[in-house]
């Protein structure tokens, strides 16, 4: 039996109707957020996804925000590479939900943990990832959480994929000061999201997914629509090799890798892989340490894939065929974390100021010995 089913048998949405119209068949997943169930739009009769909040959340302030601010970003949001967003409102007991198109292929995280795809599958779903971002970041929304597990695969046409990208939930909104909050609820709570007054970021945190987080996100420098081209070229690498360019022990190192260790050319890794050169330079520019010597922009990177596929694929069409997944090349040993997580602001460790608070103490300390004797 799948998790998702042993989690359904417990679940009181499950049978029931939200909204007076989204009738719950089962669980899809679960994150840190909020459960995601597939539901039944009445009298339709329209699969969609419906995710609620997470009970223990209800009284959050800032989870409240990005749960919120999920459904006003994908309000705003037309491009059919991206999830569209249907409904919000409140269930009974107080807790905000989301309804959004109902994704049938499965992700781009269950297709890559079967092997490595061929350039063309790969530059094809990397192409249509671009699409979304495109007009994200035209209305200055960076997603800051783009993974394989958020690329979602619809099947829509026979055998072939179209790429949907999907949680906007810590996603930036140039401007964030204009995006309006939530308050804590009462469980008695039936009105939809607003008005609200308007709930600040929390200070000195970062969020990310340390596999596919850029440097600057990481360690809370400025960040910027080239911060979410970085997680595209950890992507498009993996999608190519079958594993991630960078490993390591723990979470923080794994940034420090991000932040510190220069990414192999692709061709290095396997010489049996014979990527396009125009490609390998595209995947160590776009995994650039320094933003600004990424390429400056999701069409710019569009439009050198375009031209490779034309000289490697000049037949195909937009569409992805269901790929064909090769063996993975040599995979090295690495931390799989694909969960968003919170970092502190600095850098520093506070033991590395306990150090120097230490050795500065003894020092004045033999000071003051020597100048009495």
């Amino acid at each position: 039996m799948l998790e998702s089913e042993l989690l359904g048998q417990n679940d009181p949405l499950i049978g029931h109707t939200i909204a007076e119209r989204y009738q719950v068949k089962s669980i899809v997943g679960e994150g840190g957020m909020g459960t995601v169930y597939r539901a039944v739009q009445e009298p339709i009769g329209r699969e969609v996804a419906v995710k609620v909040l997470l009970p223990e959340l209800i009284n959050d302030s800032l989870k409240l925000k990005r749960f919120v601010n999920e459904a006003r970003i994908l309000s705003g949001l037309r491009h059919p590479h991206t999830v569209s967003l249907i409904d919000c409102g409140r269930l009974r007991d107080g807790r905000l939900f989301i309804v959004m198109d109902y994704v049938h292929g499965g992700t781009l995280r269950d297709l890559m943990d079967t092997g490595r795809l061929s350039q063309v599958a790969a530059l094809k779903i990397t192409r249509q990832i671009l699409q979304s971002l495109a007009e994200a970041h035209a209305h200055g929304i960076i997603h800051r959480d783009l993974k394989p597990a958020n690329v979602l695969l619809d099947e829509v046409q026979s055998e072939e994929f179209v790429v949907r990208v999907a949680d906007f939930g810590i996603a930036k909104l140039d401007g964030d000061e204009r995006l309006m909050g939530i308050a804590p609820t009462s469980k008695n709570a039936t009105s939809g999201f607003g008005p609200q007054a308007h709930i600040a970021t929390s200070p000195g945190i970062r969020l990310g997914t340390p596999a596919y987080i850029a440097p600057e996100q990481a360690f809370a420098k400025e960040i910027d629509a080239r911060t979410d081209l970085y997680s595209v070229g950890i992507i498009l690498f993996e999608m190519l090799t079958g594993h991630q360019p960078f490993k390591s022990d723990t979470e923080r190192g794994l940034c420090l890798e991000h932040l510190h260790t220069a990414p192999k050319p692709i061709n290095s890794v396997n010489t049996q892989l014979e990527i396009e050169k125009e490609i390998e330079q595209l995947l160590l520019s776009l995994m650039s340490k320094d933003r600004l010597s990424r390429p400056e922009s999701a069409k710019t990177v569009i439009k050198t894939i375009d031209r490779v596929l034309v000289r490697i694929a000049p037949a195909s069409g937009p569409t992805v065929p269901i790929p064909k997944v090769l063996p993975a090349v040599k995979r090295p040993q690495t931390l799989t974390i694909d969960t968003p997580i919170e970092f502190n602001k600095s850098p520093i460790p506070p033991w590395i100021w306990g150090l120097l608070m230490g050795i500065t103490l003894g020092a004045g300390l033999g000071w003051l010995i020597l100048r009495s004797a």
